[in-house]
């Protein structure tokens, strides 16, 4: 995949380009807009539940870096 990547030229594009390609290729992919499932209500409020949370600042955050040492202190990264 990386030789077609490189002999297209598409390493070269800006990330802006990039991102725009991607977006052009998921469109052509005719995927539809609108889900084509619905979640019960129980499940919306599941999802919501976390960001009901976090609004009103009941999460307690933890900083990137101390999730990176605690993850190469685990796994060896």
């Amino acid at each position: 995949m990386a030789s077609t990547f490189q002999s297209l030229g598409l390493d070269k594009l800006s990330q802006n380009k990039k991102i725009a390609l991607v977006d052009d290729l998921w469109d052509d992919l005719g995927y539809p807009e609108e889900p084509t499932h619905t979640l019960s209500e129980a499940q919306l409020n599941e999802l919501q539940r976390p960001m009901a949370e976090a609004a009103a600042g009941n999460i307690a955050w933890i900083p990137l870096e101390d999730v990176r040492t605690d993850i190469e202190r685990r796994y060896g990264a």
